[in-house]
């Protein structure tokens, strides 16, 4: 009975802890804000997303050609933010835009659309891993100083943002793999465009998961499109594994010749090669046993 009290005492402690546990365990409610233009000034809202962002800004847009935003982007790399930025050949103007991040000590990733059969459209950016900036909305000037219906919405949660940085990941790996391919299978290195000749090999020195999809990938390519890969990247390439010649097996007449020599071993195993240098053995052995008695027999005859 006084066991039974005990547990109805502590039942309400007990049910309190366990709510307050599950509580803990529950993902977070992330909290949206919504935009839409022309009513509202969405530029000025990206401004301010970026200029929150303390330690990485990562950036998926399919097109970027406004030069303010670009600016604004190497002014983050001169405070110390962490820039990551990829986006789609097809966007014009590009070569102009690599050159300005470039010269930021900005390596922005570009996909090529061309070769993969399918565009990288997505368009969004993640601040320090928590928020995310996304909707319809291109970095472009067309799309920012013009009466175009867009939207935005931002999303502060950790569990959305990590989400979005998988989903950049998968690209940026795509894209590795993509450029590996690319410079393989490119007899003719003239036709790479200048961009990729410029911007390919700046971000293979520095990323090393670039390095590791290069080096898992090479020994899939036969020896010409390494030597490719080899030149392009300025890496050794390990030393070609000369084939072991196939062996050839004995013939019918080796096979007669060495059963004619009084050779008693099995010869299932036996090589061609093999076989004829066990032949010359054979030979040579007789030919000193037959030598051996005139030998022997020279100084009783000199006697």
């Amino acid at each position: 009975m006084k066991i039974f009290k005990y547990v109805i005492a502590f039942l309400p402690a007990l049910l309190f802890t366990s709510f307050y546990g599950m509580k803990r365990e529950l993902p977070e409610a992330p909290i949206f804000q919504v935009q839409f233009t022309p009513q509202e000034d969405i530029k000025k809202e990206l401004f301010s997303f970026l200029e929150s962002a303390e330690q990485q800004v990562v950036i998926a847009m399919y097109w970027i050609t406004d030069a303010s935003i670009v600016d604004k982007l190497v002014s983050l790399k001169q405070k110390g933010i962490n820039i990551k930025i990829i986006f789609d050949e097809s966007s014009s103007g590009h070569m102009e835009i690599v050159n300005k991040l470039v010269n930021a000590n900005i390596l922005p990733l570009i996909f090529p659309s061309a070769r993969a059969n399918q565009f990288m459209h997505n368009k969004f950016l993640i601040a320090d891993s928590s928020k995310v900036f996304t909707g319809s909305a291109n970095f472009t000037r067309r799309v920012f100083n013009s009466n175009n219906y867009e939207n935005i919405i931002i999303i502060n949660s950790v569990d959305i943002a990590q989400q979005y940085l998988s989903a950049f990941d998968r690209i940026e790996q795509a894209t590795f793999e993509l450029y590996v391919d690319w410079i393989a299978n490119s007899s003719n290195p003239n036709k790479i465009p200048a961009w990729a000749q410029t911007l390919i090999p700046l971000i293979y020195q520095k990323d090393e998961r670039f390095q590791e999809t290069l080096r898992a990938r090479l020994p899939g390519y036969d020896r010409k499109k390494q030597e490719r890969l080899g030149l392009f990247f300025n890496v050794q390439l390990p030393e070609p594994i000369q084939p072991r010649r196939p062996r050839s097996p004995i013939t019918r007449g080796q096979k007669a010749y060495l059963q004619s020599l009084k050779y008693r071993r099995s010869m299932e195993h036996l090589s061609r090669r093999e076989a004829s240098g066990l032949i010359d053995q054979i030979k040579a052995e007789q030919a000193r046993s037959i030598a051996q008695p005139e030998e022997s027999a020279t100084p009783s005859e000199s006697k």
